[in-house]
């Protein structure tokens, strides 16, 4: 059976369901564990999931609270901010200043019992692992960024690498891996829906777009300059290197490559692509003579210069509106 709001009011109904409440699964840790450690003469921080394993390991140039701040804040922007932070009694937790940040950032803070530092276990456990990756990439004057890839992406022994656990889907590295192994669920609908967005975009696109011809190699162009809003460069179309995008001799020498809506076709020392045609008037020489006028001097003079009755297109008074001698 159906009815609106269904699961609403399913959830709502086991919200304070007292047997559900007691029998209710597991929920997953939103906690995490911070350390600092001295490692090569560099002092170093990291932070790791509880759930996961997934460390985030930065070089600090500073062990204050605000160096310690600064780096979590790049860590719970990218990954959430957790429910519980638990770290050490050290300066850098124990601050007003980071208990400030606790409060505005929403988590709660533990720390470890004093002079016991191992009730953190985790971090202390993360800090072991990355001090034997650092030690040993440096030695091998290899990339510990890459040591520290392989190190997440490798499978736990429940099968699911920290990445899988910590992003639900697996990281590419540089071990060969088939394509459909890195796709997370729902790949396919993402995918559906993108698509459609693209089809939407074209046709919005194509409404007030329209299609300029295309260009030969030895054609006259001009180039649009961005910085003048002018099209000031002249040269000559050498191929087309891609759809729409072209090579450019210049009058000046040099090569340019432009897409096909900053370069103006010139036919005949005039554009095509931009500027309506003018209207001319194709009156006979005897016409033409006819309207010019004499002076005095016996100077001949044009008459009425053309009225320009657009912004964009110039016209001329019909014959029948023009004196004759």
């Amino acid at each position: 059976m159906y009815w609106p709001r269904i699961n609403a009011d399913i959830s709502r109904t086991t919200a304070f369901c007292e047997i559900c409440l007691t029998y209710r699964p597991k929920q997953q840790a939103g906690k995490v564990g911070v350390d600092l450690f001295e490692c090569n003469g560099k002092n170093h921080i990291v932070i790791t999931d509880y759930y996961s394993n997934y460390p985030e390991v930065a070089t600090l140039q500073s062990t204050s609270s605000r160096a310690v701040i600064a780096f979590l804040k790049t860590v719970f922007a990218r990954h959430g901010v957790p429910n519980e932070l638990f770290s050490d009694n050290g300066p850098q937790f124990s601050s007003c200043e980071f208990e400030a940040f606790a409060k505005e950032w929403g988590f709660h803070h533990n720390t470890s019992s004093p002079n016991y530092p191992r009730s953190n276990g985790l971090a202390e456990s993360s800090v072991k692992i990355i001090k034997g990756l650092i030690k040993k990439t440096h030695d091998g004057k290899e990339d510990f960024h890459k040591s520290l890839l392989i190190y997440r992406s490798a499978p736990l022994q429940n099968g699911l690498s920290p990445a899988q656990m910590l992003m639900g889907r697996r990281i590419h590295t540089n071990l060969p891996m088939h394509d459909n192994l890195l796709k997370p669920k729902g790949t396919v609908k993402v995918t559906q829906a993108k698509e459609k967005e693209k089809v939407k975009q074209k046709e919005r696109h194509d409404k007030s777009a329209k299609h300029l011809p295309y260009l030969k190699p030895g054609d006259r162009v001009r180039l649009l300059d961005y910085s003048t809003g002018t099209w000031t460069q002249q040269g000559l179309v050498q191929q087309e290197v891609a759809p729409r995008s072209y090579l450019i001799q210049t009058d000046r020498g040099a090569t340019l490559r432009r897409n096909r809506v900053d370069i103006r076709l010139q036919t005949n020392s005039s554009e095509t692509d931009t500027q309506p045609p003018v209207v001319t008037n194709t009156r006979s020489n005897k016409d033409c003579q006819s309207s010019l006028n004499t002076t005095d001097s016996g100077q001949t003079v044009p008459s009425s210069p053309a009225v320009k009755h657009r912004p964009s297109r110039m016209v001329k008074p019909p014959e029948r509106l023009i004196e004759t001698c």
